[in-house]
């Protein structure tokens, strides 16, 4: 607010330190989270994720929460251990009152407040574990809805143009409440995949029919990205408009993509089931059995993991990839099993995901797998 330059200046340099000091703090305490679910994925499987750790930034908690919820697309809940009271911050997602779960629990808390989608509280640390255990018990009774992407509309890759993005200016201002319109973009061909900005974002080119367009991925680099030229994929994009030397561009940015014709809501149904199954929640012997993988669809993961000397991105490209009907849960399962028998190694935290082959000496027994061994039992239950 001042009209001072020199001053203003100052002020600029000092908040832009303390955010990169911010983002610093952020990224550890992140590093931290990451490694706790490589050594524990069960950490991740249950409806709210509840993280804790010794000295965590109280002021950082927060952001850190909004992370993991948009990784995983549930409710997350991060505790900064210091001393005996210890501060806790979560951020929910749509349609999922967070603030009523904590609350459910109020009598094992210090103090509690927030709305909805973010929560701040007090608890004291010999009462974390029963926290975790009860709030993810109230939601036995209150489920947490299904992550939904809202698109504004589907668009004909031919209508779009600047006029178009410029006609989008009317509904500003963009925000709380008026959120960036998002537009679909469906059975787009990748055909070529560009690094810019030094390797951390990609240029790609998708056409349609005649249609060509131009999008960028931000913080993705080459190396994580899942997809190839000669994929058919869906888009969720917004649109903008590039000035530069006087000329208008239109600007497509890249919020969300996955393979095209992907049965969205069974993939996420057979992944809440496999979820229930690893809490140790009961399941019906229908739902063990669907589950429960035969030896073809062993043989099908194995031959490709080892045609592909392991696999080194994300858990639902490999889905696609396979191209079979092995559903979510069941390839969990085979990679489970494969990786207790010492087939595979697997290394998964919050960004990536890696399958290395192991080194394989005499003939391996499926049937002699706890998970394997465990769900044929509740199968075979009446």
């Amino acid at each position: 607010m001042t009209d001072d330059e020199e001053y203003a200046a100052d002020i600029a340099a000092e908040l832009s330190s303390d955010n990169t000091e911010r983002q610093q703090i952020e990224r550890d305490i992140l590093s931290e989270i990451d490694g706790m679910i490589r050594q524990n994925p069960s950490l991740v499987n249950n409806p709210i994720i509840v993280v804790y750790g010794e000295g965590w930034h109280k002021g950082v908690i927060g952001i850190v929460a909004s992370r993991i919820k948009e990784v995983y697309a549930k409710p997350a809940v991060v505790i900064s251990m210091e001393g005996d009271v210890c501060r806790a911050s979560g951020r929910s997602v749509s349609g999922f009152s967070l603030i009523d779960a904590v609350f459910s629990c109020s009598d094992i808390l210090t103090q509690c407040g927030g709305h909805p989608m973010a929560v701040g509280f007090g608890i004291k640390r010999h009462q974390i574990e029963s926290f975790i255990e009860r709030i993810n018990r109230y939601t036995l009774t209150h489920p947490v809805p299904q992550p939904v992407l809202e698109l504004d509309c589907k668009l004909n890759p031919a209508q779009l143009s600047v006029e178009l993005a410029r006609g989008l200016s009317l509904l500003e201002p963009f925000g709380a409440g008026n959120p960036t319109p998002l537009f679909g973009l469906y059975n787009m061909t990748l055909r070529d995949i560009r690094e810019i900005g030094g390797g951390k974002h990609l240029r790609l080119t998708l056409s349609r029919g005649e249609s060509t367009v131009y999008a960028l991925r931000f913080s993705t680099t080459l190396a994580e990205f899942p997809y190839i030229v000669g994929d058919v994929v869906d888009l969720a994009v917004t649109l903008d408009i590039n000035t530069y030397n006087n000329y208008e561009n239109l600007s497509i940015f890249i919020r969300d993509m996955r393979f095209a014709d992907r049965e969205e809501d069974e993939m996420l149904r057979s992944k809440e089931l496999f979820e229930r199954f690893c809490r140790g929640e009961i399941i019906s012997a229908e739902e063990a059995s669907e589950l429960l993988p035969d030896r073809a669809e062993f043989a099908v993961v194995y031959r490709f993991l080892r045609s592909n000397g392991g696999y080194r991105y994300s858990f639902d490209s490999l889905l696609c990839r396979l191209g079979s009907d092995i559903g979510y849960g069941k390839l969990r399962v085979i990679l489970e099993c494969m990786n207790e028998l010492q087939l595979i190694e697997i290394d998964e935290g919050m960004y990536d995901f890696e399958i290395k082959m192991c080194e394989v000496g005499a003939k391996v027994d499926l049937d002699t797998s706890v998970i394997i061994t465990k769900l044929r039992e509740v199968s075979l239950d009446e």
